[in-house]
């Protein structure tokens, strides 16, 4: 397993990963690489992929897709089947569906009221709940502009008032 330093965004792990596995091969000798992705059909960033599909963007690869056509209820089973296969710790935190730290947080549907915690993710009864500790990065990027606009209109009220006020 590779691991990057936090400080490497995707993209460019992504790059430095293509690159690296041909490093000491000529050109007429460099072999086309591939990845096993967890994607789903019903992942957001699934569209029309297949079982196979070449990489849309960033360096070229060929995504393999073994669960594509599994739900998220099969994705728990086959865990919790076996037990030895790692996994993200933060699903036994109450998140279900992992994305960035400012648009992921613990599954709603999980929170347990009476142990004042949430529960893991394999335990989450209604699949369709599964996004629903995601917010949408739309919304977010739209109200961070909406912010940034109230501040300003308060700034240019504020500055007529007190001019007006030491003349």
């Amino acid at each position: 397993m590779i691991a990057f330093d936090r400080d490497i965004d995707y993209v460019t792990g992504l790059t430095l990963l293509v690159d690296s596995s041909n490093l000491n091969l000529d050109n007429d000798r460099k072999m086309p690489l591939s990845f096993v992705l967890g994607t789903r059909s019903d992942d957001p960033n699934a569209k029309d992929q297949g079982h196979f599909a070449p990489s849309s963007w960033g360096p070229p690869f060929m995504r393999v897709n073994p669960v594509l056509d599994w739900t998220y209820g099969h994705v728990w089973h086959f865990l919790r089947l076996y037990p030895q296969l790692p996994y993200c710790t933060l699903y036994d935190q109450g998140y279900t569906s992992l994305g960035t730290t400012k648009d992921t947080q613990p599954c709603p549907a999980l929170f347990d009221s009476n142990q004042q915690k949430y529960l893991p993710a394999y335990t989450l009864q209604d699949w369709d709940q599964e996004r629903a500790g995601r917010t949408n990065k739309k919304k977010i990027e739209k109200s961070d502009k909406e912010k940034i606009t109230t501040e300003k209109k308060e700034i240019v009220v504020e500055i007529p008032s007190t001019t007006t006020m030491s003349q």
